[in-house]
Formats: C-alpha cells, structure tokens, sequence
C-alpha cells in the first residue's frame, strides 16, 4: 500500500507502510479531543510503529496526557507569530534510536 494523504475529522494525516508512521500534518482544533486516540487505532490497525504530529504549543496538553513525548519545538512555526512542536509516541522501541547519529556526529566534527 502507498502512502496516502487523508482526512480525520477536519485535520489532515499522511499515513503508509513506507514511512511506517502516521504524520499529523495538519491539527484542525475541533479535533483536539479525539485526533489523538483515532491516530492511535489507525496506527495499531496497520501495525505502524510511529506516530508523528506536528501541534501549535498551545494545544499539545492533551498529547502529552496520551502518551507523546515532545521531540523537537520549532518557534514561530505557524505563520511565522506561533510556537509549534513536533510530538512522537512509539510502538516499537527501535524507532526511538537514530541509527545515524553517530555518523552526523562524525561529519559535524570533520566540518568543524
């Protein structure tokens, strides 16, 4: 199965085997309530091992009251005037790990 762009209530998700995750792309805020919990059944439905949402500060409350961890906070990320963030939750521990880590570290020293 390709990976494909769709609808969740009124926010837009990128989904597939690919990438083996589902990408919050884009939070409508009518869906705070329920985005999360149905991502999650998405993502156990298909076996993904990854869920990846990108959240404007103010609302990542109730992903971290189900489980995401904050991965990366980039300001001004909404129209250039709003925090934003990029939450993760795993289902399988090897997604946490960079495999490239210690290849970036690598090149950063070799530039440096």
């Amino acid at each position: 199965m390709a990976d494909r762009i769709e609808q969740i209530g009124n926010s837009t998700i990128h989904h597939g085997k690919s990438s083996n995750r589902v990408y919050l792309m884009n939070l409508n805020k009518k869906d705070v309530s329920s985005i999360a919990c149905k991502m999650e059944c998405l993502a156990k439905k298909n076996a993904y091992t990854k869920i990846v949402a990108k959240i404007p500060d103010e609302l990542i409350n109730n992903f971290l009251e189900n489980g995401y961890n904050i991965e990366a906070r980039i300001p001004k990320l909404y129209n250039g005037k709003t925090d934003g963030s990029f939450m993760c939750k795993y289902f399988d521990e090897t997604r946490k790990t960079d495999v490239f880590k210690s290849r970036c570290h690598e090149i950063l020293e070799a530039a440096s």
